[in-house]
C-alpha cells in the first residue's frame, strides 16, 4: 500500500535510524551563531521532520519555529520537540518572522510535494529568507545536486534492522530524481507489512544556488559536508550569512 509522503512507518524509521544528519546540522548551525555572537532569538525550521534539529535548538535557548507537510513526522516532532511551535504547512507558505536563523535540512529543499517547487519558487524563496534575518543571520541548508547517483542515473541501497527493512532506488535526469521507498515491516505474528512511497526532488546547480543567494544579499559558501570534507557526490551543504 502507498503511505503518501513520510507515512507512520518512514516516519518512525526516519527518526530512529538517520537522524544524525539533523544532529549534526545543528553542530554546524550551532557553531556558525557562536562565531557571529547570537546566543538566542527565533529559529525557523524549514522542513522540520521529526524535531531532532528543533530540540537541539531549544536546547541551546533560542525559540522554534518548524513546519512540515507530513503530518506523522510532526506527530513525533511534538514529542521530541514539546517547547517549539509547529505547524503543517509547505514552506513556500510558511509566514516568516524576523528571526536569526533558518534552516532546510533534509534535502527539504529539493522535494517536489508542492506543485509549486522548483527553481522559480526556491528563488523567492532564498528572498523572503533574506528579509527575514537579522543583519549576520545564518541560513543553513543541504541540497542534492546535478550528478547525483554517478553517470548511470541509478543509486540502490538497503537499510536492515531487526524488525524492518528499506529499499531505496532512485532514478536521476536532467533537472530531477524519482526516488522508490519500499519499507516492510515485521508483525508480531511473524509475518511483515509492505507500505511504498515514491518521492519526486529537484536537482540544483550549487553555482546557481550561490549566484541567488549573493543577489539576496548573503555571503555563501559551500561544504562537502556538515562533518565529512570528502562529502557525497551529487549533494552539498551551504552556509550563507545574512549582511
Amino acid at each position: 500500500m502507498s503511505d503518501g509522503f513520510y507515512g507512520r512507518e518512514q516516519a518512525r524509521i526516519h527518526h530512529e535510524a538517520f537522524g544524525r544528519l539533523a544532529d549534526r546540522a545543528a553542530d554546524r548551525l550551532l557553531a556558525e551563531l557562536r562565531t557571529a555572537g547570537i546566543g538566542g532569538g527565533t529559529f525557523v525550521d524549514l522542513g522540520c521532520g521529526t524535531g531532532i534539529l528543533a530540540r537541539r535548538m531549544l536546547e541551546a535557548g533560542f525559540d522554534v519555529l518548524g513546519a512540515d507537510v507530513s503530518p506523522s513526522m510532526l506527530e513525533i516532532a511534538r514529542v521530541e520537540a514539546p517547547g517549539a511551535r509547529l505547524v503543517e504547512a509547505s514552506l513556500l507558505d510558511l509566514d516568516l518572522p524576523p528571526c536569526v536563523a533558518i534552516a532546510a535540512t533534509g534535502e527539504a529543499l529539493n522535494y517536489a510535494t508542492d506543485p509549486r517547487t522548483g527553481p522559480t519558487a526556491l528563488a523567492h524563496l532564498i528572498r523572503r529568507v533574506r528579509m527575514a534575518l537579522a543583519p549576520g543571520g545564518v541560513f543553513l541548508f543541504d541540497v542534492s545536486l546535478h550528478g547525483r547517483s554517478g553517470p548511470n542515473r541509478r543509486r540502490v541501497q538497503f537499510h536492515n534492522r531487526r524488525d524492518w527493512s528499506v529499499g531505496v532506488v532512485e532514478t536521476v535526469d536532467d533537472t530531477s530524481i524519482t526516488r522508490m521507498i519500499t519499507t516492510y515491516l515485521g508483525t508480531s505474528s511473524g509475518g511483515y507489512t509492505r507500505t511504498d512511497e515514491v518521492h519526486g526532488l529537484w536537482l540544483y546547480d550549487a553555482d546557481e544556488l550561490l549566484a541567488l543567494l549573493d543577489s539576496a544579499r548573503f555571503e555563501a559558501g559551500r561544504f562537502a559536508d556538515y562533518t565529512d570534507p570528502e562529502g557525497m557526490p551529487g549533494w552539498t551543504v551551504i552556509v550563507a550569512r545574512a549582511v
